[in-house]
């Protein structure tokens, strides 16, 4: 008789936080009445355990599974891998806007960074955020950032969400008086 046996890798989903996080085991199934699972022998490895951002496989493989009954001499084993995925935290980037008259002098306005991940019995991670945005003469630009992954957080464990600020220098609306020196 033959045999098709479906095994399903656990696949597991989550967020980065600094934490080690698993995927582990599978399921096996079959159209068979006489499918038993205690005569699944399996050889492979079906853990995966991970910290840092990104999509790690289980490693299921058919050739690792094996069935121990002489009623069936051709077992199928239909594999889909696990696999543990781990998205990118969040970190939140808000640079302010400000506007102001011609005066000469260079308008900046603050900024912000939040959502670094603090792992567990550990300090929160870190990286340099300045804001570095400047407008002296009249017209409008961005209030910019730099954020230099010099720290403990690293840049692939991150995604960033952003809102950018506005700087703006009017026109003067100040009177300018002129005074000959001949009075």
């Amino acid at each position: 008789a033959t045999l098709t046996i479906t095994i399903k890798g656990t696949k597991v989903e989550a967020t980065y936080d600094g934490t080690a996080k698993t995927a582990e085991g599978y399921t096996a199934t079959s159209e068979s009445t006489l499918f038993d699972a205690s005569k699944i022998v399996f050889t492979g490895t079906d853990t995966v355990t991970e910290t840092a951002a990104g999509t790690y496989p289980m490693g299921l493989a058919a050739n690792q599974f094996s069935y121990n009954d002489a009623n069936f001499e051709n077992v199928t084993f239909d594999v889909t891998d696990g696999e543990l995925k781990i998205n990118p935290a969040t970190l939140t980037i808000v640079t302010e806007g400000a506007t102001k008259e011609y005066d000469g002098k260079e308008l900046t306005a603050d900024g912000s960074i939040s959502g670094f991940v603090t792992p567990e019995g550990g300090a929160q991670e870190t990286a340099t955020f300045t804001v570095t945005g400047t407008q002296t003469e009249v017209g409008k630009s961005d209030n910019t950032y730099t954020l230099v992954w010099d720290g403990t957080a690293t840049e692939s464990d991150y995604t960033l969400s952003e809102t950018i600020g506005e700087l703006e220098v009017k026109t003067s609306t100040k009177q300018l008086k002129v005074e000959s020196l001949d009075g």
